[in-house]
């Protein structure tokens, strides 16, 4: 039965869910201009016979051609939101993180799958009871630094798939960080810890405590990749000082002792700064998205009713928040690229 509605999925031409908010859906344009786009979608809207309640959508666009389908991991069984994108072009793959919660959302776990003509296996990245994982960001790098046993340093080329994400106990909450190794297509080594560990509290700076401050922007971890594709940024909040970091993760490869020999890839925190926090009003169901731009300059932009909300970091400090209209004179792809120019602009 499943497979029949897999069918028919397929042969839909057009988006599935234009109900659906900014959380609960995630866009991908490749440079070979494929336009990917992820939704979560109720089961019985789609007319699906499946244990999930939620599963998501993925649908494909390339110049004519546009197919749709499930994504096969999300049909087990949970209800499964929050999706998020990255593309490696030498392989041609499909990285889909997304929040499964089951037990009626008594519990969640952050999963991850690819695609490249083919799916893999669904993999739980991160889980644990009445916790609830949301606002995920994902990038991929290129290169790995790799040490031999006398600590010298070469650079190698290797796939790795970077995820940040804001984790809600209901009584304390944070930000949370996942480092994938990808050889041949296959997920060969998974590392997660909490961001604050690549922290300096030396470099913390007072976060703003007037009563105008809106702290749900804290809650928005996002994630840019390097120019050089060996490095991600990652901008997130705290909570307790109203402050925010900007850390500079890279992945390394290091000889691994012990009597099964072979090798070790951690990620190594190059570089935090507290860069306190903008005075930058975002809702709890939006798509937090950064700019980065020569001599430190960032941009964190998210869609509103009138445009495209977004604040600048240069120079130490953030800028008031402004609005970049979109109307039917500029597109919301141009709005970003407009950003994308102030971001690298002297």
């Amino acid at each position: 039965m499943i497979k029949r509605f897999l069918v028919a999925l397929v042969l839909i031409a057009t988006p599935l869910l234009a109900f659906a908010d900014a959380a609960n859906r995630a866009f991908l344009l490749t440079q070979d201009g494929t336009l990917f786009t992820v939704e979560s979608a109720y089961t019985d809207e789609l007319g699906i016979q499946s244990p999930s309640t939620q599963v998501l959508v993925l649908t494909t666009r390339n110049d004519q051609d546009t197919t749709t389908a499930v994504v096969p991991g999300t049909l087990l069984g949970g209800s499964h939101t929050n999706p998020a994108l990255a593309y490696d072009a030498a392989s041609k793959s499909l990285f889909i993180f997304w929040q499964r919660a089951t037990s009626n959302g008594m519990s969640s776990d952050l999963v991850f799958c690819s695609y490249n003509g083919k799916w893999s296996e669904a993999t739980s990245v991160d889980s644990a009871t009445y916790h609830y994982s949301h606002n995920i960001q994902v990038a991929v790098t290129r290169k790995i630094d790799v040490y031999d046993e006398y600590g010298v340093r070469t650079s190698a080329n290797g796939l790795t798939v970077h995820a940040a994400w804001w984790e809600d106990t209901g009584r304390s909450e944070w930000a949370r960080y996942a480092m994938l190794s990808i050889e041949d297509g296959v997920l060969t080594d998974t590392h997660v810890a909490d961001l604050s560990l690549f922290t300096n509290v030396s470099h913390e700076v007072p976060g703003p405590r007037d009563a105008d401050f809106n702290n749900e922007v804290l809650r928005h971890p996002v994630i840019t990749e390097s120019a050089t594709h060996d490095s991600v940024d990652v901008v997130f909040g705290d909570l307790v000082t109203n402050n925010m970091h900007r850390v500079t993760i890279k992945p390394a490869l290091y000889p691994k002792g012990g009597s099964d020999g072979g090798r070790l890839r951690v990620p190594i925190g190059v570089k935090d700064a507290g860069i306190g926090a903008p005075h930058f009003r975002t809702e709890s169901n939006a798509r937090l998205s950064a700019l980065s731009g020569d001599n430190g300059k960032l941009v964190l932009y998210a869609t509103g009713k009138n445009g495209l909300n977004y604040v600048t970091f240069a120079n130490g400090a953030w800028s008031p928040a402004h609005v970049l209209p979109i109307d039917d004179k500029i597109s919301s792809e141009a709005a970003i690229e407009v950003l994308r120019r102030m971001a690298n602009a002297d």
